[in-house]
């Protein structure tokens, strides 16, 4: 790695998830975990099973 730890290098493991997630595709799958997860109500479990 040759960037700072606060910009990792395009390779990296964490800048591959970021642009996986970032995809139109994951959009729902996303909105939904996070409303359960800030809502504090129902299993993020079950959204990531579905």
């Amino acid at each position: 790695m040759t960037g700072s730890p606060d910009t990792p290098d395009e390779g990296s493991h964490a800048t591959v998830l970021r642009e996986r997630w970032a995809l139109p595709e994951h959009a729902a799958f996303l909105t939904a975990l996070r409303a359960v997860l800030t809502g504090g109500a129902g299993d993020w479990r079950a959204v990531a099973r579905t």
